[in-house]
């Protein structure tokens, strides 16, 4: 009998390598895989429950003589079928897979598997333990679900179900050879570690359950799980480098990114590149760059050139070539102020300079700030500048400014002396109302003395009604 079985079983392995065999060539295409994997499983231990009663129990239902299989064979006792339970030792399975990947996380397999564990011992009634000789077999076909995360990564978790049905079988001397044909399932996770473009090992876990098999006269539990090591074989098929397996329209042989979802709007590597920058998304610092703009390798505009994405510089326009820091923005003399805040940006190397970029002897004309006809009343829009004027000074309390007062020839020097004082002291009065240390400056007028342009013309006249500061010292 033990002979036959064994043939019975070489014969399903062959039938299942021949099966193999005949249907490879049509498997090697884009997207099929074949895996294969060794098992170390553990049953959990298992109760039987009594289905016949001794007095209709079918004829063979008293297997093998008394005790044949403890608590089985006994058919004058009937509570000998009640409360059996057996232990398992562990042991090897075996399985073959052949599948096929769908785009995207998505992969179906169909799988047989062999499984068969030595039984322990059984324990009757809680009564002592009884050492017992068969073995629990299961000979299973499953169609299998995986969901692999990670899928374009070197590392692919992924997890699974499977259900399908298994050939179960108590074999041995004890066991008459009992078979039923049941409902079995698993469920699964693990990872695949990439190793080439085509081979993957396999290293999971697994728990299965069948529902209970039937053996003539009681049901018997089968569940358990064990671990799992493997190996998956991806074919690419004779046209995979001509190809196009995710349909972007990047050959496989260039794509990058060869699992990019299908409608992705991609780059000539195949890779997705959601704003057509040609700078993939997985790399693309700036996704939502407008169409058109020219990049950098990040993905980010930099129309100046200076090194400094456009979105974090704050001095965009610089010149080709100048050296600017992280902010986007040059400093020419290299005061530590930058050039689109320097007031004075030809500065003495190495001198101290207030926050406006200006040293001793320094001076800086405040460009709007106006008076109303023949007065020293500040026109509105003066005070906008002048509030930059007071922060600047109270940034830097260690210099000492002069506010200075300028005229045209219009009138007699005189009046023009007096005027220009009034206006001067106008501006520190405002600059002292915003907060500016009284003794941080002087004011001083110079009339129509220090002209910077011709009072010929209009617009040398407007260029000589000035307002300066001027720094004359630290302090």
């Amino acid at each position: 009998m033990t002979t036959s079985i064994q043939w019975a079983r070489w014969r399903t392995w062959a039938a299942g390598a021949v099966l193999a065999c005949t249907t490879l060539p049509t498997l090697a295409e884009n997207n099929w895989y074949i895996s294969a994997e060794y098992g170390r499983q553990r049953i959990f231990a298992a109760e039987d429950d009594k289905v016949y009663q001794p007095s209709t129990a079918p004829s063979g239902a008293c297997l093998g003589g008394a005790f044949a299989i403890p608590g089985v064979g006994n058919c004058g006792n009937p509570s000998l079928f009640d409360d059996r339970i057996h232990n398992y030792d562990d042991d090897d399975g075996f399985g073959l897979s052949v599948g096929y990947n769908f785009e995207g996380p998505v992969r179906v397999d169909l799988s047989a598997k062999q499984m068969k564990n030595e039984a322990d011992y059984v324990r009757i009634d809680g009564g002592p333990r009884q050492d017992v000789d068969f073995t629990q077999e299961a000979q299973a076909l499953l169609t299998n679900l995986w969901f692999d995360f990670n899928e374009d990564g070197v590392v692919q978790p992924y997890v699974g179900l499977g259900v399908g049905a298994a050939k179960m079988k108590l074999a041995g001397a004890q066991a008459n050879n009992l078979d039923d044909t049941t409902l079995f399932a698993q469920a699964g996770f693990g990872m695949n570690f990439v190793v080439t473009d085509s081979f993957m090992m396999d290293f999971g876990a697994r728990y299965f359950e069948a529902d209970k098999p039937e053996y003539e006269n009681f049901l018997a539990e089968y569940h358990g799980a064990g671990l799992v090591l493997g190996f998956r074989y991806n074919f690419e098929g004779k046209d995979s480098a001509d190809g196009d397996s995710d349909g972007d329209g990047v050959r496989n042989a260039d794509d990058r990114c060869p699992h990019t979802p299908r409608g992705d709007r991609v780059n000539k590597f195949g890779c997705s590149d959601s704003d057509g920058d040609g700078v993939a998304d997985n790399l693309d610092r700036c996704p939502s760059t407008p169409p058109g703009t020219p990049v950098n390798e990040f993905g980010c505009s930099d129309l100046d050139g200076d090194g400094v994405v456009d979105g974090q510089d704050l001095c965009p326009g610089t010149p080709v070539g100048t050296q600017v820091d992280g902010n986007g923005c040059s400093d020419v003399d290299g005061d530590g102020v930058t050039d689109r805040v320097d007031a004075c940006p030809d500065s003495v190397p190495n001198k101290p300079v207030m926050s406006n970029g200006c040293g001793v002897q320094q001076s800086v004309v405040l460009e709007g700030v106006n008076f109303e006809f023949d007065s020293a009343r500040l026109q509105p829009n003066a005070q906008r500048i002048l509030d930059l004027v007071a922060k600047s000074l109270k940034e830097s309390p260690n210099f000492v400014v002069e506010i200075q007062g300028h005229t045209d020839n219009v009138g007699s020097d005189a009046y023009n002396l007096i005027l220009s004082q009034d206006r001067a002291g106008a501006v520190k009065a405002y600059l002292i109302s915003k907060g500016v240390d009284a003794d941080a400056m002087v004011a001083r007028g110079y009339g129509e003395r220090q002209p910077v342009a011709d009072n010929g013309s209009e617009d040398g006249r407007e260029r000589n009604r000035r307002v300066e500061m001027k720094v004359i010292q630290e302090r």
